[in-house]
Formats: structure tokens, sequence, C-alpha cells
């Protein structure tokens, strides 16, 4: 999400420098915004309906259950998704591995990589755009 947030635009002294920033910052913004809205609720609903129809069947089983495993019970509680044990405990196993499996290869010098990257790009398109033009 920093490299989301570089890419908007957002000025990198806002953007937090470590995962412990970014938990910090997340506790913030979920304790100022997030509350039980019956619009909330309706727009919640009406996603997931679109999502039911919109990908296979097979992918579409665990949809609910990862949206309250990523929101977490209290925020899934404020949008009136309710539980499914079975499912819930599915979803949490393969996203714990998979969140094990991500944090084991993250390096610290990442997000530097990217940002290097993402000039490099750059400079190769427009070396592109200048070279169409001639």
């Amino acid at each position: 999400w920093r490299y989301i947030g570089y890419q908007l635009h957002i000025d990198e002294d806002l953007l937090p420098a470590s995962f412990k920033e970014a938990y910090q910052l997340a506790l913030i913004i979920k304790k100022r915004n997030f509350k039980k809205s019956p619009e909330g609720e309706v727009l919640t609903k009406e996603l997931l309906e679109y999502y039911q129809s919109a990908v296979p069947a097979n992918q579409a089983y665990l949809i609910n259950a990862q949206v309250r495993h990523f929101l977490g019970p209290e925020i899934a509680g404020y949008l009136g998704l309710k539980p499914e044990p079975l499912k819930d405990t599915l979803t949490d196993f393969m996203s714990s591995f998979m969140e094990l499996k991500n944090l084991l290869s993250i390096h610290p010098d990442s997000f530097e990589k990217m940002i290097a990257n993402h000039q490099q790009i750059k400079m190769n398109l427009n070396r592109q755009g200048s070279l169409s033009k001639k």
C-alpha cells in the first residue's frame, strides 16, 4: 500500500514506513470512520450479490468468508455479514498460509526496489514515446 500511495502522489512523509506505523494508522482510521449503518449493509449485500453473479461458482463459494476474514469480525458485523463457521475456518486457514508465505518473502528494501523499477519503466515509456514521434 505504501507503493500505491506513492503512485497516487501522496506525500511520502504521510505514508507509513513500517508495518507497525501502518497498523497504528489503520486503528486511527477505524476508530474515526467505521460504524454500523443501514446503507453500509445494503451496499455490502449488493456488492456480494454482484460478485456471486460475476465470478465462477467455485470461486464465489468463499467470497463472503473472504470479505469477513479481511474486514475482521467487528467490521463484518457492522456490514451485516453473518459468520459461516465452516467457510470462515477454511478461509482463515488459506489466508493465514498465504499471509505467512508473503511475510517470508518481504525484503526490507522492497519499497525502494519498487520505486526504482517504477522510475525505470517511466523512463523507458518516455523514451519509446519520443522515438515514435520522430
